[in-house]
């Protein structure tokens, strides 16, 4: 039998592993990402609360589905790539992530089921975010250890939808957000060509509360808009971990994607052109402090032994942010050239700085994009954009801060260079539904009231 004094320092080192589970070693900044969906809007910086009026509006505003004349498909591809610097250790040096990419992607249909009345459906990752480093460290006695640390987190949304056309050009829609939380941690070391797994993890939980309601209004010349999505919580599990390289049982943390309120304008009162921004307000602060939990394995991988639930701190103590977005597109016959830019102020604080996620300073963004009408009914769209941002963690910003975080990020160089691409495809189809034309100005793609 173990003595006492065993048992308690086993404990003890699976209480330090857990806390190296800790996210804030992991995101930070805010779960969203800015430069998401679809490349019809990305084009002009992302610019779609006042005007979308695809499918895509089930992600950017749910009213503009209520837009349709009839049916639409929208399927857009949104790969994100590119590199993060930090410094995830205090062996690893101030070091860049290894090249990443995120597949994101959006289906969304939609369907004017009465004159009055849309229905649609989308399914899109909310939040998408990852990075892995890779770095050797020596030990006092001379040794050279390699370390692989990577980590991977996915908000995957399903979202049903309905809209209503209350009166000509008002429109009010609602969607319910049912989301899958995917977490994935691993930190590797190889010693003597053997890997260690010192972190492995792979947790998954489930939201189904989330809504995003949202209003627009056509008239003349103006699109407005506003949208608001409540804040949402999970819970993601996984029956067994490992941390410091021992077991675990029972692994739990909680991820909150705040709360966010946007909204948006656009003009189109100069012949073929469209003018647009939107601004909106995330409420970070909603994450401050939450905990992972777990029981460590007193008998090693048998773990029919367990100690009690451990509860550790995981400190964000991020504040609201802003994200600003202008964009404007111009129609020479079947081709709309896009562009645009947008400004995501800081969230992070720097006191409790993260490796894996954008630098606690604002970030900026540039896109570009074109349109082609491939017919009446059919219409492509691409579309680029490169968002940076940088600044430096003293080790005077570590030392203020109020609360331990001893696998937050250590001082250093924290930017972020991502590259996203963007194409995708919308058709139309079926006969107009619409119960009135909505009161605005013509357009040059139809001669009418509709866009």
């Amino acid at each position: 039998m173990r003595p006492l004094s065993a048992v308690i320092a086993r404990r003890l080192t699976a209480l330090l592993g857990l806390a190296a589970l800790l996210p804030s070693s992991a995101f930070a900044a805010g779960y969203d990402t800015p430069i998401l969906y679809s490349a019809r809007h990305m084009g002009m910086g992302g610019v779609a609360i006042g005007a979308v009026d695809d499918p895509s509006a089930i992600y950017h505003n749910p009213a503009g589905i209520a837009a349709q004349e009839a049916g639409a498909l929208h399927l857009d591809f949104s790969p994100i790539m590119g590199t993060i610097k930090g410094t995830p250790s205090k062996t690893s040096g101030n070091i860049d992530t290894n090249f990443s990419l995120s597949p994101a992607f959006l289906g969304a249909f939609a369907w004017r089921v009465h004159k009055y009345l849309s229905a649609g459906l989308a399914v899109y990752p909310a939040a998408s975010s990852g990075g892995g480093y890779s770095y050797t460290s020596k030990d006092s006695k001379g040794s050279v250890t390699s370390t692989e640390d990577s980590a991977k987190l996915v908000f995957l949304e399903a979202a049903p939808t309905l809209a209503v056309e209350l009166l000509p050009g008002l429109r009010l829609g609602l969607a319910g957000r049912f989301a899958q939380v995917t977490f994935q941690r691993k930190v590797l070391n190889t010693e003597g060509g053997t890997e260690i797994p010192y972190i492995d993890m792979d947790m998954k939980g489930y939201a189904f509360t989330g809504i995003r309601a949202g209003l627009q209004y056509a008239f003349g010349d103006w699109d407005l808009g506003a949208v608001y999505r409540t804040g949402t919580t999970a819970t993601v599990e996984a029956d067994k971990v490992t941390v410091t390289g021992l077991p675990a049982k029972d692994g739990k943390f909680e991820f909150k994607l705040p709360s966010k309120a946007g909204f948006g304008v656009q003009y189109r009162g100069i012949k073929n052109l469209r003018l647009g921004a939107d601004f909106e307000y995330i409420f970070n602060s909603e994450n401050d402090v939450t905990y992972v939990s777990g029981k460590p394995c007193l008998d090693g991988d048998k773990c029919e032994l367990q100690g009690a639930e451990l509860k550790v701190p995981n400190v964000a103590e991020w504040t609201d942010s802003m994200t600003v977005r202008v964009g404007g597109a111009y129609k020479v016959g079947d081709f709309e050239p896009r562009l645009g830019y947008l400004l995501d102020t800081q969230a992070a604080n720097k006191s409790y700085p993260s490796a894996f996620g954008s630098p606690p300073a604002p970030t900026h963004t540039v896109t570009a994009g074109l349109g082609y009408d491939v017919s009446k009914n059919l219409d492509l769209s691409v579309a680029c954009a490169y968002r940076s941002g940088s600044t430096t963690v003293t080790p005077e910003d570590v030392k203020a801060a109020t609360q331990s975080c001893a696998f937050c990020g250590q001082p250093g160089e924290y930017a972020l260079n991502l590259l996203g691409a963007y194409v995708d495809v919308r058709w139309r189809f079926g006969e107009g539904r619409r119960a009135v034309p909505v009161n605005r100005a013509p357009t040059p793609e139809t001669g009418s009231g509709a866009w």
